[in-house]
């Protein structure tokens, strides 16, 4: 199956940790949070995975358009700070 992102995906190339779903086009900060908008454990009959709204599921987006739990999404913000600043210091 092939399926393309618009403009709008953001797109995880270059990060072996961004998740990218190709049925909603959704980025997620982990594996974990990706998991949590495809399954759900409470309802038997969701054998197909489907795609359940982000914020249904308690995740939150970043300014990036990333989703994480927001614990995921503080250590994303940190990281890129701490590199920035690493970059700058160069």
């Amino acid at each position: 199956m092939t399926y393309q992102c618009t403009a709008e995906c953001v797109s995880p190339e270059g990060s072996a940790v961004l998740c990218h779903c190709r049925g909603c086009h959704k980025t997620f900060a982990t594996i974990g949070s990706f998991d949590l908008h495809r399954y759900d454990p409470d309802v038997p009959e969701d054998q197909n995975n489907t795609c359940w709204e982000p914020e249904s599921v308690g995740l939150d987006k970043d300014h990036k358009g990333v989703y994480g739990t927001p614990d995921e999404l503080e250590t994303r913000r940190i990281v890129a700070e701490k590199l920035a600043k690493a970059r700058a210091a160069k």
